[in-house]
């Protein structure tokens, strides 16, 4: 496993491709998720991998005998492709004009870098809402849709949250304070369905929600990312928070009013849940000093990956 520093190819003279890339991770919640989780990987375009077969079982022997076969647990093959997302920024005749007159070249830096920032969020978004759709990539929310199975299991990875409640609600409603204690005894069971959990990934209107109803079972700590930022944890999970854009509130109950949200509880890592990614960020810039028509472009090419059906769960239908 990698982290995006790592499989990054920058052509940068100028030391703006470094900069883009700290920009990216500073305003990408998700990219910087995956750093911390060093759970980026490294691959071709277009990767094969393989899904454990369920219905292997222990060979066993009696003493003084072999093996009939060779215990082989391949299971399916899954094929899959990278997408390329990316952005060019131009320095055009205006720029000039600029650096012609005196006021330097941190004009167009500065339109530069906020058109880094954009893409940063549009990212997150795409990495979570993106349709899979021809070339476009295919986010963590429709792989988890609940109606089709993750690729190579029996299973969707998705988990209703007002399953079993009494009544039969649309939705787990956590506006309501008497479910609160429903809640988290719940989430302690969701969360088992995930091997060795180490991220919680949610909105900043879920995190909110959850700060105040675990704060008062002393569930809730605090400690630093690899950024030396604060990140606060429910118990002992880091909380990965997104913008409300990326993972929405208008999500579907299940009477298909858009009054509900998500969290993804993941164990990111090797053969687990991972980033796949033959670029990290690939940076093209002009050798020369910048002049009029000199370009400048970045891209991230890459695709999801979850190679253990334990890696990864959705659990849906949280009214906030």
């Amino acid at each position: 496993m990698s982290r995006l520093a790592q499989i990054s190819n920058i052509e940068s003279p100028s030391g703006m491709g470094n900069e883009a890339l700290a920009l990216i991770l500073q305003n990408s919640p998700l990219l910087a998720m995956l750093e911390n989780a060093n759970a980026f990987e490294l691959d071709t375009d277009a990767f094969d991998y393989y899904t454990p077969d369920d219905a292997l079982t222990l060979q066993s022997r009696a003493k003084g005998e072999a093996y009939d076969a060779e215990f082989k647990q391949m299971g399916s093959r899954q094929s899959n492709s990278q997408k390329y997302n990316g952005f060019k920024f131009v320095i055009d005749a205006s720029d000039i004009a600029d650096m012609k007159l005196g006021k330097t070249a941190e004009y167009w830096k500065k339109d530069l870098q906020r058109m880094i920032k954009t893409f940063a969020a549009a990212y997150d978004i795409n990495t979570f809402q993106g349709s899979g759709v021809d070339s476009a990539f295919k986010g963590l929310a429709n792989i988890l849709n609940g109606t089709t199975n993750m690729p190579g299991y029996n299973l969707t990875g998705v988990i209703d949250a007002a399953y079993g409640i009494s009544g039969s609600p649309n939705s787990l409603d956590l506006t309501n304070s008497s479910n609160w204690a429903y809640f988290l005894e719940k989430i302690d069971s969701w969360l088992a369905e995930v091997n060795n959990p180490t991220a919680l990934i949610m909105n900043q209107s879920m995190r909110s929600r959850l700060l105040t109803i675990a704060h008062n079972q002393r569930n809730i700590t605090t400690t630093l990312d690899m950024f030396n930022q604060p990140i606060v944890n429910y118990n002992g999970i880091p909380i990965y928070v997104m913008k409300d854009e990326t993972i929405t509130k208008t999500e579907a109950d299940n009477a298909a009013a858009a009054v509900t949200t998500s969290i993804y509880a993941a164990a990111p890592g090797e053969m687990n849940f991972s980033f796949v990614s033959n670029s990290g960020l690939e940076w093209k810039e002009p050798d020369a000093e910048p002049q009029e028509g000199s370009i400048y472009k970045g891209e991230i090419r890459g695709a999801w990956k979850i190679e253990d059906k334990y890696a990864v769960r959705r659990i849906r239908n949280l009214k906030i």
